[in-house]
């Protein structure tokens, strides 16, 4: 280490056809551009049942873990998935999607300029690309042999359909979101950080390393102002709110300078002993800490580059299921974690592939960065309910900080964690429940 059971009970119908798609190995899509019918949860809240949700909540739940995998939307990860808004064809300019497998290496982009492509003023038409290799389209789903563990994690707990990128951009800016609630810390700080920097990602960078900055005062698609290195000053972090609560935390990634380890781009965390070392390396040291009841209450997992879903960076098609897996099924299958522990999977940015559902409008938009497409959100507990699909609106880092500042007590952060920009997840669970027993994945 590097410092610096038993099936759930009741089935929903749409399970046992999940099951046997799952069983086969493929299956066929849904055509329907609506979802189709079964469990659902309720839609977004208000913003006043929101603000409420705010401050301690008495709750079971003394962990929290979030795992972040790369570079997959809601349409090419769960194409066909029960009661999921997926589509096989395109509603806006009749392209049918392709199965594209999980390691094929197309070079789709996720810069900000490419999402202002994609979405061209919500025509939702700028998707394709010219010269792509063969076999390489962003109008593909995977094929379902390829992710029939993810499928089955949703299906034992709850699948969040309409997740958005919290940010329109690519991994660098969306790992920062997540750690901080923007790229900068607005509106002391107008300029965010956005796309990714022309070498190591973090505060530790060689003198020359630049990000681009977005005057987040300008309107959609923004100005790009100067470029800056890859490090900023925040004025408050998620794991400054749980120092404050004297709560444990770490971060495992990779590398230090990853595009994917957000507080070492912060150079108060960087500078700081004490929290440079809850940013542990290699990943895997999770798995350490789980078996020796270690695991601190607020846990951020990113994965090695061949585990990561990234399609360039592997060559199993599995593997990053598999990663995901034995993270999961160690705490799931631990008694001292699985009553206590929230885990909370997302893929930190679309990836460029396709997917249907046109980005909400106002009054989610405060700037030009927010928000990006869809992608998956799978919501792991003893206390939610088994199988459902959740249509909910929220950015999804900004939903994740929620649930960790409601669950924890914590104050917010103010940024795309605010009250009028997402919920907590809090409809998704039910902690007067009997604890659900954990279902492998």
């Amino acid at each position: 280490m590097k410092i610096r059971g038993t099936q759930y009970r009741g089935a929903p119908a749409f399970v046992v056809a999940l099951a046997a798609c799952l069983g086969l190995g493929s299956c066929s899509p849904q055509l329907a551009v609506a979802p189709a019918a079964g469990p659902v949860l309720p839609s977004a809240l208000t913003r006043a049942r929101a603000a409420s949700l705010d401050g301690p909540v008495n709750r079971p739940i003394r962990h929290v873990v979030v795992i972040v995998q790369e570079n997959r939307s809601v349409d090419y990860m769960f194409n066909g998935y029960p009661g999921a808004d997926t589509v096989t064809i395109d509603p806006y300019t009749n392209r049918i999607l392709q199965p594209v497998s999980m390691i094929a290496n197309c070079p789709l982009s996720v810069t900000h300029e490419n999402f202002v492509a994609d979405y061209d003023d919500g025509k939702m038409d700028g998707f394709a690309r010219n010269g792509l290799p063969k076999g390489c389209t962003p109008y593909g789903f995977a094929p379902h042999r390829q992710t029939k563990r993810y499928w089955g994690l949703a299906a034992s707990n709850v699948l969040a359909d309409e997740s958005f990128e919290s940010v329109q951009s690519d991994s660098f800016s969306a790992h920062q979101y997540l750690y901080a609630g923007r790229s900068c810390s607005y509106p002391a700080d107008i300029d965010c950080m956005v796309d990714n920097p022309n070498g190591p990602a973090y505060c530790g960078a060689p003198k020359g390393t630049k990000v681009h900055e977005m005057d987040m005062n300008s309107a959609y698609p923004g100005t790009f102002g100067r470029e800056g290195p890859p490090c900023k000053a925040y004025a408050n972090t998620i794991v400054d709110e749980a120092l404050a609560a004297k709560l444990s935390w770490r971060y495992y990634t990779y590398d230090e300078g990853s595009l994917w380890a957000g507080p070492t781009a912060d150079s108060r965390c960087w500078k700081a002993p004490a929290c440079a070392a809850n940013i542990i390396v290699p990943p895997a040291t999770v798995l350490h800490d789980i078996a020796r009841h270690q695991l601190s209450s607020l846990v951020f997992v990113t994965p090695e580059t061949d585990q990561s879903d990234h399609p360039d960076a592997m060559t199993d098609p599995t593997a990053g299921e598999a990663w995901v897996a034995s993270v999961v099924n160690a705490i799931g299958r631990d008694a001292h974690y699985w009553p206590n522990t929230t885990i909370l999977l997302t893929w930190d940015d679309s990836g460029g592939w396709y997917d249907h559902v046109v980005p909400p409008q106002a009054p989610f938009y405060e700037d030009p960065l927010e928000y990006g497409f869809r992608v998956p959100l799978v919501v792991v507990s003893a206390y939610v309910k088994p199988g459902a699909v959740d249509h909910t609106t929220r950015n999804v880092y900004g939903g994740i900080l929620r649930y960790i500042e409601s669950t924890f007590g914590l104050a917010s952060l103010q940024q795309v964690d605010a009250a009028n920009l997402t919920d907590d997840l809090t409809s998704l669970f039910d902690y007067a429940q009997p604890p659900n027993t954990f279902v492998p994945m």
